[in-house]
This record gives structure tokens, C-alpha cells and sequence, in this order.
């Protein structure tokens, strides 16, 4: 994965040649609200078949980037490509899936965890003329073996049924997870998925991950759970608005005056602690 220097050439606009064979390739980028850039200059490109962690300080820019590569915004100057697709049809095809931190599911509404979970196919159903307008029974076999797949990997099967008001702060985020694996997307987008998850969700999902990466496909999160991300990535994106650096855990997380770019004095201790 790289950031700035490396094999790309300048191309039109300024901008360096955008990698079509990447999960993921950034040039460029600002974007932001009310005219003010959340991400700016942000140049990255993430290989197919890694688990990748984005980490950084609150307020950084790291949920405006996964919004921006999952073509839910749109940038204001530079481009992203998804496996050199625009990330907004990507999003269309149901080719990258997205785990927002702040869902606004509303937990009282009257629906089973698998009605949520099932939720993820309407992506591949709406390319069927007919499928699209047919019952959750009648859609086809295949969607229902991607929701029950999607069930079992995060262990929330046996609960398939109950009422999604029923569960805990965990088994919610763990709904939301199958919801996003049941899409059986090329790339998965999780914006702080360990949030509020006790030690047993944590690493059920931390394998879940580790599973989809082996499978080949490709995994980025938000995360500030150090330990895990030693443990677990295969690279770190340290990033503040634009990409700080990027690279293999041990290089990145042994090297103070890069932590202390991130501009957070509390994420950098944490960090050197996990080293």
C-alpha cells in the first residue's frame, strides 16, 4: 500500500496514475461540509485481499474517508476508484459493503434479526426485474444460504428470530456485521465495529475478519483498539485529515515522531504502550 511516493506517474490534473488493480485507490482527495475539508490531499491505495486498519484521532477525517470510498459522498477536487470502478457504482452493484459507527437503524421497529440481516440482499435483487418485487421467501435459494452464512459466522443464529429490541449492545453490532458479510461484498468498510462489544464479541469478530481476508476479499476498519491491530492487520493507516503514513504494524507503531503526528498525545501513548 502506498501513500505518496512510489510507482505512480503524474497524470491529468496533477493527479498520479490511480491503481485499477487496487481494493482502493485515492489521488487527491478533498472533501468535507459547509465548505470546510474534513480529508484533504489524501492520496492511498489499499492491494485487494488485506485486512487494513485506519487510525487516528476523533474528529480526524477517518468516517468522512470510509463515506468517500463507499460513494456516499462525493469528493470536492481528486478521485476514488474502487478496483478501478467509481465508488458510487460500486455501491450501486452492491460490490462494497459499509458497517456505519452511528447506525440509525431504529432498534424498536418491528423486525427480526434475520429481516436485517436479509436486509443486504436487496442490492443483488434489485438487478432481477422480477426477484425485486417477490417476497422474502420467494427471492431464491442463494440469498437465503448468504443470510444463514452471514448468521452463523457472527454466532448470531439462534437469535435469528427474536426481535432485534430484544438484544444486547454486542449481538446488535453483531447484526449490523452479518448484515454487511450477507451482502458477500468485494470490499467491507467497518467503521469502528469493537465500539461498545465486550471481549468475546471482539475477537468473534476479529476472526470473522480474518476469515474474509483469507477468503480474498478485502477489509478496511476504523479502530482504536491498538492491541488488535498489531495483532491482526496487515497495515495501518495512521491518518489526520490526510494519510500520515501507511505501512506494516510493528514499522509504523514503533516509530514515535510518526504517532506523534496523529496530533492526539492520548492515542500516540496508547499506541507506544502496544508496541
Amino acid at each position: 500500500m502506498t501513500s505518496s511516493a512510489g510507482p505512480d506517474t503524474p497524470g491529468a490534473g496533477g493527479l498520479r496514475r490511480l491503481d485499477s488493480d487496487a481494493a482502493v485507490s485515492a489521488r487527491g482527495v478533498y472533501a468535507g461540509y459547509h465548505g470546510i475539508d474534513a480529508v484533504a490531499g489524501v492520496d492511498l491505495t489499499i492491494p485487494s485481499g488485506e485486512l487494513v486498519a485506519l487510525v487516528g484521532p476523533n474528529g480526524a477525517g477517518k468516517s468522512t474517508l470510509l463515506r468517500l470510498i463507499m460513494g456516499l459522498m462525493r469528493p470536492r477536487r481528486g478521485e476514488i476508484r474502487l478496483h478501478g470502478q467509481a465508488a458510487a457504482a460500486q455501491r450501486r452493484t452492491g460490490a462494497v459493503a459499509y458497517m456505519p459507527q452511528h447506525e440509525t437503524l431504529d432498534w424498536d421497529f418491528p423486525a427480526s434479526v434475520r429481516d436485517v440481516v436479509f436486509s443486504a440482499r436487496y442490492p443483488s435483487l434489485r438487478r432481477s426485474p422480477v426477484r425485486r418485487w417477490l417476497p422474502q421467501p420467494w427471492v431464491g435459494h442463494e440469498h437465503h444460504q448468504a443470510v444463514d452464512r452471514a448468521l452463523r459466522a457472527t454466532d448470531i443464529a439462534e437469535r435469528a428470530r427474536r426481535h432485534i429490541s430484544e438484544l444486547s449492545g454486542g449481538q446488535k453490532k453483531r447484526v449490523l456485521l452479518a448484515r454487511a458479510l450477507a451482502q458477500e461484498a468485494r470490499l467491507l468498510l467497518l467503521d469502528e465495529p469493537l465500539v461498545g462489544v465486550d471481549q468475546n464479541s471482539e475477537a468473534l469478530i476479529f476472526q470473522v475478519l480474518r476469515d474474509l481476508r483469507a477468503a480474498g476479499q478485502t477489509v478496511v476498519l476504523v479502530t482504536h483498539d491498538v492491541s488488535g491491530v498489531r495483532q491482526h492487520a496487515d497495515r495501518v493507516v495512521l491518518f489526520n485529515r490526510s494519510v500520515i503514513a501507511c505501512g506494516a504494524p510493528d514499522e509504523l507503531l514503533a516509530d514515535e515522531r510518526l504517532l506523534l503526528r496523529t496530533a492526539d498525545p492520548a492515542l500516540a501513548r496508547g499506541l507506544e504502550a502496544a508496541v
